[in-house]
């Protein structure tokens, strides 16, 4: 063991060997202070590190924790950096917020809290964890939640894996738009039910939305305006609104074809074919989105959600389908398959298409047909059995 120089001070580096050495300095002499240590030199290209976000300068995660909800609505974490306001370039009155990051990754013992008066509206709670495990399942996790009460202890529900959002009410739309050189055709507006409550499951849609002309062209507006908001300026978007009593808010922006169908449902009544215009978009052409009469006036889809988990032996009721002249396409889970709750998209047993060549009638056929169908579990023949 090296002496401690004069006035100085033994370096440890273990807590172990400071626990067992203590400071060797003599009583009341002062600490020496350790000469400044030179700055190494910098890389080339390194000063282009003061561009990246902090988290990536000191080489740490992004939090995973966020409020996207009103001002002053936010819960308040004892950790990470302050809320910060709208996402700049969003037009005023437009609905397009941006998240609030509150999360950050070191621990903290204190539970999180709501300040006083704070909440506006119930939230809800988006579980990332659901949606890292099933790429593309846009829906997946979303639960409404009834209190906000949660901790950022680790293992906990709250510990990094959520997103609170604000809840909106009022019917929920989407906008199907092109954008090429920062110009945006709207295609259309489509509308969707839900189901699976507390959950978000989407129980079908059905192109064009039977809405006011106002109410559809405020959420075109609407999903344009977010669109510039997030500087998207070249591709097709699938943009979600609620039509809140306080006009169209946005909830979703994503730069790709609509799933579910959605694209199948503009194809046939407008004849524009949105994945091609994607792909068209991708290789420098010009895509065509002139709409076409295609003689129909409405298609809609609607999905057969599982009454309850579990294996299923058949599903009933399809030969009504086959002979229906408004079905354009229908599909079930074959016997054996295993049902799980009905809380995600991912859950879907089958789905029935329609078209309505003289109105917006498409949505109500699909549904009628959709629960005419049964659905019959293997354990129910086994309980018959018994």
């Amino acid at each position: 063991m090296r002496a401690a120089p004069p006035g100085g001070s033994i370096r440890c580096n273990t807590r172990r060997q400071r626990d067992h050495r203590g400071d060797q300095r003599p009583a009341g002499a002062p600490r020496a202070r350790r000469p400044a240590a030179r700055r190494p030199a910098l890389r080339r290209g390194a000063h282009l590190l003061r561009l990246l976000p902090a988290h990536r300068r000191r080489g740490r995660r992004p939090p995973r924790v966020a409020w996207a909800g009103p001002r002053g609505g936010a819960p308040r974490v004892p950790q990470g950096p302050r809320p910060r306001g709208d996402a700049p370039g969003g037009p005023a009155g437009a609905g397009v917020r941006g998240d609030r990051r509150l999360g950050g990754h070191r621990r903290r013992r204190r539970p999180a809290r709501l300040p006083a008066g704070g909440q506006a509206g119930r939230p809800v709670r988006r579980d990332v964890r659901a949606r890292r495990r099933r790429p593309g399942a846009a829906t997946s996790g979303v639960r409404r939640a009834g209190r906000l009460r949660w901790s950022t202890r680790a293992g906990s529900p709250g510990h990094r894996w959520c997103c609170w959002r604000e809840l909106l009410t009022g019917p929920e739309v989407s906008v199907e738009t092109v954008t090429r050189d920062g110009v945006t055709t709207v295609v259309g507006v489509t509308d969707k039910s839900l189901a699976g409550a507390p959950s978000f499951v989407e129980s079908g849609h059905m192109f064009p939305a039977d809405l006011p002309a106002a109410d559809a062209r405020a959420a075109a507006d609407t999903a344009v305006a977010a669109l510039g908001a997030v500087g998207l300026t070249h591709g097709v978007a699938h943009t979600e609104l609620r039509l809140t009593p306080a006009g169209p808010r946005v909830v979703e922006v994503n730069p790709r074809p609509a799933g579910n169908q959605i694209t199948e449902l503009v194809r046939r009544v407008t004849g524009v074919d949105l994945p091609m215009a994607y792909a068209r978009l991708a290789l420098g052409e010009r895509p065509d989105t002139t709409p076409v009469d295609t003689g129909v006036r409405s298609a809609a889809i609607a999905f057969l959600l599982p009454p309850r988990a579990g294996t299923v032996d058949a599903i009933t009721g399809t030969d009504r389908l086959a002979g229906d002249p408004c079905v354009v396409d229908w599909a079930v889970k074959p016997a054996g398959h295993h049902a799980g709750e009905a809380n995600s998209n991912n859950t879907y047993l089958g789905h029935v298409m329609t078209v309505d060549t003289e109105g917006p009638g498409a949505r109500a056929r699909a549904e009628e047909l959709i629960g005419a169908l049964d659905v019959r579990y293997v354990d129910q023949l086994a309980g018959a059995a018994a």
